[in-house]
């Protein structure tokens, strides 16, 4: 659990946690180089939005911080998520560049 969900209502907590474990585990394994599933991402926001509906007044600082630290996460996940999109793409240019140049090369010498 984070500082910032440390004052947050029960109903709140886990499901601020759930997100942020997931974030945390989406951004390891793409450190890692291993694949990420995402596909539970938009239920845990839905279920956190869900659970922060009826927040009192009193809490609202502390989902506010939460939802703060949550989107902090995500944006990095999307930057890295964006980052090794990027690797991937010009690592299959580059192969593909090499194997027409082999293609040509192979052609070229057979003349």
């Amino acid at each position: 659990m984070s500082e910032a969900n440390a004052g947050l209502r029960p109903e709140v907590l886990p499901e601020a946690d759930k997100l942020t474990s997931l974030v945390t585990t989406a951004r390891r394994l793409l450190a890692e180089q291993r694949m990420v599933d995402l596909s539970a991402l938009d239920g845990k926001v839905r279920a956190l939005c869900d659970a922060t509906r009826h927040v009192p007044p009193e809490d609202t600082a502390a989902v506010k911080a939460a939802l703060t630290d949550i989107v902090d996460d995500l944006d990095r996940l999307e930057a890295e998520l964006t980052a090794q999109n990027e690797d991937v793409n010009a690592q299959t240019v580059n192969t593909a560049r090499r194997q027409a140049m082999d293609a040509y090369t192979k052609t070229k010498d057979e003349s």
